[in-house]
């Protein structure tokens, strides 16, 4: 299993103006989220209708499992459990468990796109996403399919929630969480999702409005998918970076993450901060107008250790561009042989930085 030492806490925004963007972000996607579903409860439009206006609510579900889930992930909400997790299950009730997939996010920032420990390197074999991942021959296929499970992306999490609740097993986790934990927290948030959405479906007398959250679900799940995937399976990423003193994370935090569309203010706000996903990676708490700091600091001095720069992309565009690269790449190269002497094994699928 793989270990990256040399860790370094970058120090946390100062006040409290991560909680004031966060709680503010959460009123606005909540009262937007919340404001779709009481107006199609109450109007039930027909289906010629209803479906565009799924991708609306989608667009919403995909902010703020982006932007809330996100926040509750590292606490800026409250240091405590319940805040975060009642401003999730308000703004985006769809099922989503906060308890679990802070468990998941914190190994992901411990060790990003780190394979097999980040759960986000494994995609259940259909798709390959590191370089040390297995191999299979319809791998070769996946930049065209890929974009057809990223859709799924909530059903893949249903399925990482069960699994976790049964066997109380995260990839990277040393320990499992007590199962009164696991058991009490799911019951918790479940019952609150249920809460939110049981107006609504009474209002609107049922199948119909279910129907609807399942077309949002599976566009805010593309979309979800996109922007998470693009930070760090991407053209000019490396995932085999050594110094002499031994593994340095933040050396391989800036090898292994891509920034993009950093040079607007809508994007950067639509993403909940992620344009700057290299700064996010090494300061979690920091606001966006202090992400948007540090990043330039780090873009402006060019190598950041010899051979090292920061990856970034002009636009979200581009950044797909270069996922899509990226996946083609992982789907044709076969499993590299790991190196005794080395944290990861490198490929030359990563070989040239990014300059879309």
């Amino acid at each position: 299993m793989p270990r990256i030492h040399g860790k370094r806490r970058a120090p946390g925004p100062k006040g409290k103006s991560h909680r004031r963007e966060a709680y503010l972000d959460w009123a606005v996607i909540a009262l937007f989220n919340n404001a779709v579903l009481l107006t199609i409860a109450l109007t039930m439009p027909p289906l010629t209708i209803l479906l565009p206006v799924s991708l609306v609510l989608g667009l919403g579900i995909a902010m703020g499992a982006i932007t809330v889930l996100h926040n509750a992930g590292h606490h800026r909400y409250s240091q405590r459990y319940w805040p975060n997790m009642l401003a999730v299950q308000s703004a985006v009730p769809v099922g989503l468990w906060v308890a679990h997939w802070t468990l998941k996010h914190r190994i992901h920032h411990r060790l990003p796109a780190a394979y097999p420990d980040d759960a986000f390197t494994q995609a259940g074999g259909m798709l390959r996403l590191h370089p040390l991942a297995p191999h299979r021959p319809f791998h070769r296929f996946q930049h065209v399919y890929a974009w057809f499970l990223y859709p799924l992306a909530w059903a893949a999490d249903m399925q990482s929630q069960l699994r976790y609740l049964i066997t109380g097993e995260v990839s990277g986790l040393r320990s499992r969480p007590p199962a009164s934990r696991r058991f009490g927290t799911f019951v918790i948030e479940k019952a609150a999702t249920a809460a939110v959405l049981l107006p609504y479906v009474l209002l609107a007398h049922g199948i119909r409005l279910l129907l609807f959250l399942c077309v949002a679900t599976l566009f805010a799940g593309l979309l979800v998918g996109c922007v998470v995937a693009i930070g760090h399976i991407n053209v000019g990423l490396e995932y085999a970076v050594m110094d002499s003193s031994g593994r340095d994370w933040t050396a391989y935090v800036v090898a292994t993450t891509a920034s993009f569309g950093t040079g607007g203010r809508f994007l950067p706000w639509l993403t909940g901060g992620l344009t700057h996903h290299l700064a996010h990676h090494l300061r979690p708490l920091a606001t966006r107008e202090e992400l948007r700091g540090l990043h330039a600091q780090m873009a402006g001095q060019g190598e950041i250790r010899p051979g090292l720069r920061v990856v970034e992309f002009r636009t979200l565009w581009a950044a797909l561009h270069g996922h899509g690269q990226a996946l083609k790449r992982l789907g044709v190269l076969p499993s590299p042989a790991p190196s005794p002497d080395r944290g990861y094994a490198g490929s030359d699928a990563y070989s040239s930085p990014a300059s879309a």
